[in-house]
C-alpha cells in the first residue's frame, strides 16, 4: 500500500513506478495533487476500471450513461504526462480513466489494445489539451481520433490497422507527425490527410498499399489571394 510507504504531503511532482508488478493503478496516486508526471510503464497493468474508482456523475440532461473515474483527482490540473506503455490493456472504453485531467502526452504503446471509444477523447479534457499520442504496438484494427484538437504528433505504428478513414486522424491544425509504419493499410479514403495545414512527416512505410491518391492529401483551394 504506497499509502503508508510515501510522504504524500510533499510537494512531489514526478513519480516513476515503472518496471515493477503492479495490477492495477495505484488508488493512492489520486491523493496527490501536485503531479506533473507519472510512469507506470512496464508493469502487469491490464485494466482502467474498477468500481471503487469509477462511478457515475450526475444525472446531465437526462441522461446517465457515461461513468468517470478519478485515478488521479487531486492532481487533474497539474497532471501534463502519463505513461501507460507495456502492460496490458485490452481496451479504451467510453469511461474516461483520465476525467477532468489535461494531458499533454499519453503513452500506450505496447499494451494490447484492440479498440479506443472515441468518446474517451471526445467528452474528455484531453480533446483540446493532447499534444502527444503513442499507440505503438498495439492490436488496432482501426482508429477515430478526429476531435483530438490541438495534437501535434500522433503515432500508431505496428498495429492491424486496415485503412485510413476521414475521421480517423485528428483534425488539429497543429498535427505535423503523422506515424503510421508497419500496418496492414490498404487503402486511404479521399481528404484523409486534407487541410492539415502543419503536417510536414508522413510514415506508411511497410504496408500495403497498391496506390495512393493525389486528392488523399490536398489543400482545400484558395479563392482570394490573402488566403493563398
Amino acid at each position: 500500500n504506497l499509502s503508508k510507504q510515501v510522504p504524500w504531503g510533499v510537494g512531489l511532482s514526478y513519480l516513476d513506478l515503472s518496471f515493477n508488478k503492479l495490477n492495477e493503478i495505484p488508488y493512492s496516486l489520486s491523493l496527490l495533487g501536485n503531479l506533473q508526471t507519472v510512469n507506470l510503464s512496464h508493469n502487469r497493468i491490464s485494466g482502467l476500471y474498477r468500481d471503487w474508482i469509477c462511478w457515475r456523475p450526475p444525472v446531465q440532461n437526462g441522461t446517465g450513461k457515461n461513468r468517470h473515474c478519478y485515478w488521479f483527482r487531486a492532481s487533474a490540473q497539474t497532471l501534463k504526462v502519463l505513461d501507460l506503455s507495456y502492460n496490458r490493456i485490452e481496451l479504451i472504453g467510453e469511461i474516461q480513466p483520465w476525467y477532468n485531467v489535461q494531458l499533454a502526452e499519453l503513452h500506450l504503446q505496447g499494451n494490447q489494445i484492440t479498440t479506443i471509444n472515441p468518446e474517451a477523447f471526445a467528452k474528455s479534457r484531453l480533446k483540446g489539451s493532447l499534444v502527444v499520442l503513442n499507440l505503438d504496438y498495439n492490436k488496432l484494427m482501426y482508429f477515430l481520433l478526429s476531435s483530438l484538437e490541438r495534437l501535434e504528433e500522433i503515432s500508431i505504428q505496428h498495429n492491424q490497422l486496415g485503412n485510413v478513414e476521414n475521421d480517423s486522424l485528428p483534425r488539429s491544425s497543429q498535427l505535423h507527425r503523422v506515424k503510421l509504419a508497419n500496418n496492414c493499410i490498404t487503402a486511404i479514403e479521399t481528404g484523409a490527410f486534407n487541410n492539415l495545414k502543419m503536417l510536414d512527416f508522413i510514415d506508411l512505410s511497410h504496408n500495403q498499399l497498391l496506390h495512393i491518391y493525389y486528392d488523399s492529401m490536398t489543400m482545400t483551394k484558395r479563392t482570394t489571394l490573402g488566403s493563398r
